[in-house]
């Protein structure tokens, strides 16, 4: 198996013979993580059937995770449209690719842009004013283009062919126009000090993609784009209360079962609770990002980049 970055062969096994790779099945087929020598990029191997992802995300993914974090992921989507505000500036048409419960195409709308949400599932629109999200089984059903800006929020290190993503979203997007996309990453601070137990990791089949500025500015070169912005930030559920929490908790366990706190009336108090002490570490750790942000080691690595034009070198 190649690069997916670079395309060299030259890659080694990641994590073996850990806690937390002993659980990597899905189907009864072992994952691996495999790192890039050249370039640095981790990819999944093997790269998992699509039936077999698609089944995952209906019966085992921890939907109820973000159904409890409603209010949290409200509040993330206004902070990421003030994070990228200036990058929208005479853009109409927007869209969220891979927009979830559809919290930033929102308040997109309530911006007064044309705002389009795509994400996969039951073949169904929704819409409310300047807001229109779309459910399709897959991504060529969808016929809208012509857009501004696509943004693409902790979505691509999902997609198990991110190149033909890319291909699809560059060919909706006008000469001029900008991809915004943000993504966990592998040059973080929480990577380099507790590798696989980083929470971003998760099971290969999951995060099937990892990576850094170098890497994701490559590929994105490879489709057309010149990378304008590239900047690391610690958020909110990812910053220096999970390190903490990795420190004294998950050292010697397994790290996979995270995010599952249980329904009873106990466990809720404490999902409560954790949330809250998270909350309350975001500004240390946003402080603590600015400060190191030479060393881009924040958890979120975060780029824009602009198509090019005809003619553009």
């Amino acid at each position: 198996m190649s690069c997916a970055i670079c395309g060299s062969s030259d890659q080694a096994i990641l994590f073996n013979d850990t806690v937390e790779s002993s659980e990597w099945y899905l189907n009864n087929v072992h994952y691996d993580y495999i790192a890039c020598d050249q370039c640095g990029f981790i990819q999944c191997h093997p790269v998992p059937p699509a039936d077999d992802l698609l089944q995952y995300y209906r019966e085992q993914y921890a939907y109820d995770w973000f159904q409890k974090n409603t209010y949290f992921k409200k509040w993330q989507a206004s902070h990421r449209l003030g994070k990228v505000r200036r990058y929208l500036k005479g853009s109409s048409r927007i869209l969220d690719f891979g927009c979830g419960h559809g919290f930033f195409v929102q308040e997109l709308a309530r911006e007064k842009f044309e705002s389009f949400g795509f994400d996969i599932g039951a073949d169904k629109i929704m819409e409310a004013g300047n807001a229109r999200i779309t459910n399709k089984n897959n991504l060529e059903e969808y016929t809208e283009r012509g857009f501004d800006v696509i943004s693409l929020w902790h979505v691509l290190e999902h997609m198990r062919d991110h190149d033909k993503v890319l291909e699809d979203l560059a060919g909706r997007i006008n000469p001029g126009g900008k991809i915004i996309i943000a993504v966990p990453n592998i040059s973080s601070l929480g990577y380099k000090l507790f590798r696989q137990k980083w929470g971003w990791v998760q099971q290969p089949y999951v995060h099937i993609n990892h990576y850094n500025r170098q890497t994701l500015s490559m590929l994105l070169q490879k489709h057309g784009f010149s990378v304008r912005s590239a900047s690391t930030r610690d958020t909110w559920d990812q910053n220096l209360y999970d390190l903490l929490i990795t420190y004294f908790f998950y050292r010697k366990k397994s790290r996979n079962p995270v995010r599952k706190f249980g329904n009873g009336t106990g466990a809720n108090l404490f999902f409560r609770a954790n949330q809250v002490a998270r909350l309350l570490f975001t500004p240390v750790s946003y402080l603590v990002s600015f400060i190191r942000k030479k060393k881009e080691e924040g958890s979120e690595l975060l780029i824009v980049a602009e198509k090019k034009r005809n003619g553009d070198l």
